[in-house]
């Protein structure tokens, strides 16, 4: 296990009622938020006051809503390990290049939303899990199975090989509408960045390339609006 720090109501709300025994220690800097020292002290986690200040410094960031915790956490797993732990036919993420630390939380919320068995991203081209990470995810970076390896063509290949049908998010004239697309229920989505979108390797690899159609004036949906829309149409076919 490895200590992590989360920031925001809703993240501390998860890590209280679905992994108690993980918080290590809570921090508070406004009065009005003592119903959750109540509730640590009901539970037996130490709750501490602490200046709006000093909370900024502790995990480098103001978005921290007055209430930081210190949680102790499962460090990200590499394939094997998830395959050993985890063999349902459920939807993968591969992140390719997101670094923005609320864009990555929001897609690990819309992940835990609708049932994604995990997330894939690289050491080298991704966000790490950060306390702004946390708070954007609202507490799904706690609960959704995280995979950070070296090598993201290496991870198509192995998910190849244990029967994932890959699917990479691009705007290319191969690509095939989401609508008209007949999604797998063993499928893993490629989600690349907003500017340079999914790395031409793992296009190449990738067994489709998929867009969402626009109708709008604006041509394309942030990475974020459009997982989650990709993870709902999915859900639509393949309701839990």
């Amino acid at each position: 296990m490895t200590k992590i720090w989360i920031i925001g109501p809703h993240a501390l709300d998860v890590a209280l009622t679905t992994l108690p025994e993980q918080v290590v220690q809570i921090w508070i800097g406004d009065q009005k938020l003592s119903p959750w020292k109540a509730r640590a002290d009901k539970l037996g986690i130490p709750c501490l006051s602490m200046s709006k200040h000093k909370l900024t410094q502790q995990v480098d960031t103001e978005s921290h809503q007055s209430c930081i915790a210190e949680v102790r956490v499962s460090p990200p797993c590499d394939l094997s390990e998830f395959f050993a732990l985890y063999s349902d036919p459920k939807p993968l993420l591969i992140l390719d290049q997101i670094f923005d630390p609320q864009n990555f939380g929001a897609i690990l919320r819309s992940a835990e939303c609708f049932g994604v068995q995990g997330v894939i991203w690289s050491k080298n081209r991704g966000c790490g899990v950060t306390p702004l990470v946390s708070k954007s995810s609202a507490g799904a970076s706690l609960l959704v199975p995280l995979v950070r390896i070296s090598n993201l063509a290496h991870a198509v290949d192995v998910l190849h090989q244990q029967g994932y049908v890959v699917a990479a998010t691009s705007l290319s004239q191969k690509s095939v509408s989401l609508y008209s697309f007949d999604i797998p229920e063993k499928i893993a989505w490629i989600i690349g960045s907003e500017g340079e979108g999914v790395q031409p390797l793992l296009k190449k690899k990738a067994d489709y390339e998929v867009m969402i159609p626009m109708c709008g004036t604006i041509s394309s949906l942030n990475v974020a609006q459009a997982t989650t829309a990709l993870l709902s149409h999915f859900r639509y076919f393949h309701p839990i």
